[in-house]
Parts: C-alpha cells; sequence; structure tokens
C-alpha cells in the first residue's frame, strides 16, 4: 500500500444568461439525469483527439446539496511495447548475456486506456457551485467545464427542458492574498496574461476563427515604460481574472520589492488549493478508499460554505 498526497483545487461555476445568473440546481438536475438514464456509453466523451473520459460514479451528499462525482479518463490509440525489467547487481553475472532485451506486443485494444480516475465534490453555493476538483494529469478542470456543456445540451434535448441560460462560467477561487501581494511589490515593471485563444476569433478582435492548430492559451505579454509601474492596470486585469473567468487563465508579474530586489508574482500560486493524504493500491494505484477522500472533501467544501 502507497501513501500520497493529492492536490484539492478549488473552483466556482454560474449559469449565465447575458449578465444574469440563473439557478444552478439544473446543473444537479443534468447529472442525475444523465447517470441514471444514459448508459455507460452514452455518458463517453471524446475531450481530445485520442482522450476519453466517462462520468464513473454519482453520489447526493450533504442533505442533497452536493454531488460527488467519479470521472474515469484515459488516452486511446497508445499501445506501446511491453518490456520486462529484471535489475541485477553489475558485478553479477548475467545467466546469459547474449540475451537480447524482453519486449513483446501490448495486449490492450487501440480503443482501451489505462484508466485514470478523478473525485469532484460540487455543492450548490446561493448562485453558484462550488466545486473541490482532485488535480489529475490526464483530465483538466477545462476538460471537466466541457463534459458538463456537452451533457447540459443532451439533457436539455433529451429531455425538452427549456435551457434558461446561454453558458456556464467558470473561475477559481483565490486565496485572497494575490492583490496584497501585489500592494506588497514597490512596482511591477512586466507581466504575462494567459488568455485563452478563442480570443483571437471574438467579437472583439475578430483576427482569426482558424485556431485550432493554436495552444489552449496565448500570452500578452505587458512592460512598463522605464521607470513606470503597471500595477494598477494588473489590478485591473486581475479583477476581471476572478470575475469572469472565461477568458484569462494566468497572471505572472515581476516586479521590484521597496529594496529594489526583483519579485516574481503568479496567479498558478494564489489559487486556494488544499492537500490530502490517500492510501492507493500497490498495483492498480487508485485511492483505496474514495469514502474517505469524499468525507475530507465535504468538510472542507463546508467550511467554504460558511465563509
Amino acid at each position: 500500500m502507497t501513501t500520497v498526497m493529492r492536490n484539492i483545487a478549488f473552483y466556482s461555476i454560474q449559469l449565465k444568461r447575458g449578465d444574469n445568473i440563473i439557478n444552478p440546481q439544473v446543473i444537479f438536475e443534468m447529472l442525475d439525469y444523465i447517470f441514471q438514464q444514459l448508459d455507460c456509453n452514452q455518458r463517453t466523451y471524446d475531450f481530445a483527439q485520442d482522450k476519453n473520459c466517462v462520468l464513473d460514479g454519482l453520489n447526493p451528499a450533504l442533505n442533497n446539496t452536493a454531488r460527488e462525482l467519479v470521472i474515469v479518463s484515459g488516452k486511446v490509440n497508445y499501445r506501446p511495447m511491453l518490456r520486462k525489467f529484471q535489475a541485477v547487481s553489475p558485478d553479477m553475472p548475467s545467466p546469459n548475456p547474449s540475451l537480447s532485451p524482453i519486449t513483446r506486443d501490448n495486449p490492450k485494444d487501440q480503443d482501451e486506456a489505462e484508466e485514470e480516475k478523478t473525485h469532484v465534490l460540487m455543492k450548490i453555493h446561493g448562485d453558484e457551485i462550488v466545486v473541490l476538483y482532485e488535480t489529475r494529469r490526464c483530465f483538466a478542470f477545462s476538460h471537466f467545464i466541457s463534459y458538463l456543456r456537452n451533457y447540459c445540451t443532451v439533457y436539455h434535448a433529451q429531455t425538452g427542458i427549456t435551457q434558461n441560460y446561454d453558458y456556464i462560467e467558470q473561475n477559481l477561487i483565490p486565496r485572497g492574498d494575490f492583490l496584497s501581494l501585489l500592494d506588497d511589490l514597490g512596482r511591477v515593471v512586466a507581466g504575462e496574461v494567459y488568455i485563452s485563444r478563442s480570443i483571437l476569433g471574438s467579437d472583439s478582435m475578430n483576427y482569426s476563427e482558424r485556431i485550432e492548430d493554436v495552444k489552449e492559451t496565448i500570452v500578452l505579454n505587458i512592460s512598463a515604460k522605464r521607470a513606470r509601474d503597471i500595477k494598477n492596470l494588473i489590478r485591473d486585469i486581475y479583477n476581471n481574472f476572478v470575475a469572469e473567468g472565461t477568458q484569462i487563465r494566468r497572471i505572472r508579474l515581476e516586479g521590484k520589492n521597496d529594496n529594489n530586489n526583483p519579485i516574481k508574482l503568479d496567479t498558478d500560486y494564489c489559487q486556494m488549493k488544499d492537500w490530502l493524504e490517500v492510501e492507493l493500491h500497490p498495483i492498480t494505484q487508485s485511492i483505496i478508499n474514495p469514502d474517505r477522500l469524499f468525507l475530507a472533501m465535504q468538510q472542507m467544501i463546508e467550511r467554504i460554505s460558511m465563509e
């Protein structure tokens, strides 16, 4: 049995129609519907060219104000050769030095993948849903939002229930110290703003719709004039970053403190995050007791709800 620490990131989502915020309960109704009414294949979603995911588990929690989700994801069309490793001490003779490395074909099918489980806890809090998200390598939070958007469309189409919202807005929940750290900087001399590539085809820029080959984020570099400060500009950008969360993905700064020493500041390190200890199966590397993980996440999310 292996014990590791898992990163839990804090987000929130809202349903919007224009500037109006819509009751988020429909997200839970959609999740309940697809898990109960659709089979596993119908719940499977291609979130990238070679990556699939499926809602594999769903349970109500906290007096039905929350949902515990297990998302299974994996990379398909990937079948490397298998190699057998047998380490021996260099001063010990090999049984047969002339033997070549032992390799064989991978027996899995092209549409099979090593599964990776992501545990998610969602709780309605006022006009938004607070989301505690287990950070994994394959299935990012942006992929989770794509999954929700896709199956909201399916849900409304199949049930005939009118969709009274236009889009799902995602926001990170900050630790609250970015602006205080910004204020501690004597001046800000340069910044990098990471923006969704979709802005290239937006009404405001309208440069091009051909963004398929562009990375998910583009970087806007901002530099202050000599001996000037762009702190107020960065404060405005950060307020939009927290409030909207649809275009700006990250802000990195280079500044000077009062002693003129260089300091760097990054919103990726200012998002509210926590760590939980989990026990993994020695062979499958899956969490042995996910109920214990969800219980700890419930305690976290209840603290958020009381703030």
